[in-house]
């Protein structure tokens, strides 16, 4: 199986590993997820540049987790970009995050059977 968005080899393993409880692991990814980047965007409207870099990072490491590094690695631009020009230069949106997500959100769903 091959999917754009996840690195297939890493996500077979953690369908081995944790059997039963990796449809709870994809809805707690999905659902902490969605709480970051939903703070972020509050960040980002404040201007909380600090806060939004350690949303980021967290983000771009939870992706890397569970093997989404289209993902991870656009959230690393972002962080790169928060952490050398400040959030102004962010887009107050996060349009790429927010579409990779969406589509990570349905294939992992898929994967899960949630």
């Amino acid at each position: 199986m091959t999917f754009k968005q996840l690195e297939t080899a890493q996500i077979e393993e953690l369908q081995l590993m944790l059997e039963d409880e990796f449809p709870e692991f994809v809805r707690t990814f999905i659902s902490h997820s969605d709480n970051l980047i939903s703070l972020m965007k509050e960040q980002l409207s404040a201007q909380d540049n600090d806060a939004f870099i350690i949303g980021i990072h967290s983000l771009k490491g939870s992706c890397r987790n569970i093997g989404a590094e289209l993902l991870a690695n656009s959230c690393l631009e972002v962080e790169l970009l928060a952490r050398k020009e400040s959030i102004l230069s962010v887009d107050p949106e996060l349009l790429t995050i927010c579409q990779e997500f969406t589509e990570l959100k349905e294939t992992l769903s898929k994967l899960a059977r949630i």
